[in-house]
């Protein structure tokens, strides 16, 4: 009896490391585990190896011929998961059970994952596939070796299609499977799940190969009768890469409309620009000529003036006539004068107040590209996983690279909140995943954390509260929103336990 508990606690003794890159499948390992099965047996004892993965964070599904032997078994017996990297001790017990369908969920006890979303839209023939899992020539186990910390194995394929075997729904794939995978979930690029994997096909006589995975709408309806929910999504997978590149082409659109725009208004400007010059010219040519028409007219009445001066009876002299002559003649140069002095001119300040230049008030977000090119510096960092003071629960930890100024804000449009130890913190709540997150970068020690809370629903929908009345996180927030933002993010946190469930430290390092 001694020896088959000690072979379990063998089983289970791994690290769990923290994935780092950007696709969904990466973001997918670490909710992949290894399931162990153990009974005793007359002279020893008997163990099975399948894959796993969390549908809650404390629900595992795998196959039901996985765990069999335990279910069925009469003595001692036991279940361990074993997350890609850990050196903690995870028991597991079976909850539902379903031989038909081959389905199994346990209940972790003492650890918490982070579960993974069930795919429940179309899936179109050719479509690409991972498989994840611990394949049996990849992680083999006898009684005299310990588990090596290691990240589930991902095999690549394509979906071929549906069918069906002995009632149950499932898929036909290429991903490349074994003795070892049975449990472990068949995902899309985005990392959710789209089946089960199960069996494959026999290949004796040299033919390729096929994978069989329970279909989702299979793991669906298990579940829904077992009373266990899970996250159901339908949308459309877009991959990283690829929605960075619609990203970018609905950028280049938007800018090629706005110049599109700004010429047009621009074109609009200049021929409203030239009317006015228009109407001013023929305004200034008319009165022009009406001085010139005025001086003629003028010069007229002058000469009849002096004409009637001069001709004057004496027996009869009309004085008023030169009188008239040569008033009329003044006044009519002094029209004239005032009609020159008065037309409009091109120089009028008038003119560009009516129709102005092409130069604005800079939108938005202009204002902002200048506010960010002439704003402080940014200091670069890099920073590595320091292994000994931290505990994490997934594989690969990577290099961290970012870039924070003295203000805190953190790649040029996240601002981090002052903790009042000159450290800079973000707390971040997804709308969809329950995990509460806090990063927090210490310049003095040069060290950058990461902690992460799985908390229960009712805490969890508290947080989400206190996140809708977060201030904005861009860098230009203000000082008092910046005191505003760490006030919030504190009582996000104080309504988490006192120690995270997971926690990454990292030393960094300038450049």
């Amino acid at each position: 009896m001694a020896r088959f508990w000690r072979i379990l606690a063998a089983l289970l003794a791994l690290i769990w490391a923290a994935p780092s890159l950007a696709d969904g499948v990466e973001d997918a390992r670490p909710s992949v585990v290894r399931v162990i099965a153990v009974i005793e047996v007359p002279g020893g004892v008997r163990y099975g190896t399948g894959s796993g993965f969390a549908i809650s964070p404390t629900r595992i599904v795998t196959n039901a011929h996985v765990v069999e032997m335990v279910y069925n078994a009469s003595g001692p017996s036991g279940i361990g998961i074993v997350p890609g990297n850990t050196r903690k001790r995870i028991g597991a017990r079976i909850v539902a059970y379903d031989p038909a369908r081959d389905l199994a969920v346990l209940e972790v006890q003492g650890a918490r994952f982070t579960p993974l979303k069930v795919y429940g839209g179309a899936f179109r023939d050719g479509s690409d596939v991972v498989a994840l899992g611990y394949p049996g020539n990849v992680d083999e186990l006898t009684d005299a070796t310990v588990i090596e910390p290691q990240a589930a194995v991902r095999a690549g394929g394509n979906f071929s299609n549906m069918s069906r075997i002995d009632g149950v729904e499932v898929m036909l794939h290429t991903a490349q499977i074994a003795h070892g995978n049975s449990g472990g979930p068949l995902v899309d690029q985005c990392g959710r799940v789209l089946g089960v994997n199960t069996f494959v096909t026999r290949n004796e006589r040299g033919d390729a190969s096929f994978g069989f995975a329970i279909s989702s709408s299979e793991l669906r309806a298990f579940l829904k009768r077992n009373g266990q929910s899970a996250g159901v999504v339908d949308d459309e997978c877009v991959p990283p890469e690829v929605a960075e590149a619609r990203k970018l082409a609905e950028q280049a659109k938007a800018d090629q409309e706005k110049a599109r725009a700004e010429m047009e208004a621009k074109a609009r400007a200049d021929a409203e620009r030239q009317q006015q010059l228009a109407l001013i010219q023929e305004e200034r040519d008319n009165r022009m000529a009406l001085s010139a028409l005025l001086l003629v007219l003028a010069a007229l009445a002058g000469a009849y003036g002096l004409m009637a001066q001069h001709r004057q009876d004496p027996e009869n002299p009309q004085p008023w006539k030169a009188r008239i002559g040569l008033g009329g003649a003044a006044v009519l140069i002094v029209i004239a004068a005032a009609a020159f002095l008065t037309r409009p001119s091109l120089s009028d300040p008038v003119f560009p107040a009516a129709f102005p230049a092409a130069s604005e008030e800079p939108d938005a977000a202009s204002k902002a590209a200048a506010d960010a090119a002439s704003a402080e510096p940014a200091r670069k960092i890099s920073c590595t996983i320091d292994e000994g003071r931290s505990e994490y629960y997934a594989a690969d930890p990577a290099p961290v690279a970012l870039s924070i100024s003295e203000g805190g804000c953190v790649n040029g449009r996240t601002q981090y909140a002052a903790s009042g130890d000159g450290a800079w913190q973000r707390v971040a709540v997804p709308k969809e995943e329950n995990v509460v997150s806090r990063l927090t970068f210490d310049p003095k020690a040069m060290t950058y954390t990461q902690e992460r809370w799985l908390p229960d629903a009712e805490t969890m929908a508290a947080a989400r509260a206190a996140k809708d009345k977060l201030p904005s996180q861009s860098c230009d927030l203000p000082e008092t929103g910046r005191k505003q933002l760490a006030d919030a993010q504190r009582k996000i946190t104080s309504g988490m336990s006192s120690a995270p469930d997971e926690r990454l430290v990292f030393r960094c390092k300038a450049g």
